[in-house]
């Protein structure tokens, strides 16, 4: 990937670690759900499929569903 894809994985982790988004039973279900749909990268474990997931959505031009379901989730994570 380019460098914006970088910075924004590494920016999916930072919102992860401050909302506790790993605890979340929606996207707890989501990453069971599609685990192997993103990349081999965010089948490693929750917190590396978040951030897959925030850098496909914030820099895609198309992001996939599951990115745009799972930042909607971030979003209304309380």
């Amino acid at each position: 990937g380019d460098i914006r894809q970088a910075i924004a994985h590494e920016v999916g982790h930072a919102i992860d670690y401050v909302l506790n988004l790993s605890g979340s039973e929606v996207i707890n279900k989501l990453y069971n759900d599609n685990m192997y749909g993103v990349s081999t990268y965010a089948s490693f474990n929750i917190g590396e499929f978040i951030a897959e997931c925030y850098a496909e959505y914030a820099t895609a031009d198309k992001p996939r569903d599951v990115a745009v379901e799972v930042v909607n989730a971030m979003l209304a994570h309380r």
